[in-house]
């Protein structure tokens, strides 16, 4: 059957407009974007400067419980969750963790919505986070499943100057 002169036309737009649906961006790194905080930005796992390996487990820890970093260092967060319930990982300054833990209540059993500065982690498994620090001070990481981050599952991220 031959194509009619718009039906290409139709057909490569439908074509363009799939792509832009996709949640990979031109770098092929799922779900990361441009958007940057205050205490930074999210960057590639080739860009890090080196990896912090963090434990989340079913006693509502992290392990370690504080962590320092540099201002101007990229650091890949690399989070194993040895227990049997999921756990998330939520880097930022306290108004940034009570807006996720809002967030997280609102949306009850349903999954995080993409936040460049979280990451879910389900049972038995490990996921990462690359972040880069543009500031110095004091932020937290904390896991915002009901009623985790309330039972003491978040931790310190001490940035400092240089």
């Amino acid at each position: 059957m031959p194509f009619s002169k718009t039906a290409v036309p139709v057909l490569a737009s439908a074509v363009l407009l799939f792509a832009g649906c996709s949640d990979q961006d031109a770098s092929g790194t799922d779900g990361q974007t441009s958007e940057s905080f205050e205490f930074g930005q999210p960057a590639k796992s080739q860009e890090s400067d080196r990896v912090i390996e963090i434990e989340a487990s079913d006693d509502f820890r992290f392990d370690p419980e504080a962590v320092d970093v540099k201002k101007g260092e990229v650091i890949t967060f690399t989070v194993n969750n040895v227990g049997e319930v999921p756990h998330e990982f939520t880097l930022g300054p306290a108004d940034v963790q009570d807006e996720h833990a809002e967030e997280m209540a609102e949306m009850g059993d349903m999954e995080m919505d993409g936040d460049p500065n979280a990451i879910s982690i389900g049972a038995g498994e490990t996921n990462s986070l690359t972040w880069e620090f543009t500031e110095a001070g004091s932020l937290l990481f904390g896991c915002h499943i009901p009623g985790h981050y309330e039972a003491g599952m978040v931790g310190d991220v001490d940035v400092a100057a240089d």
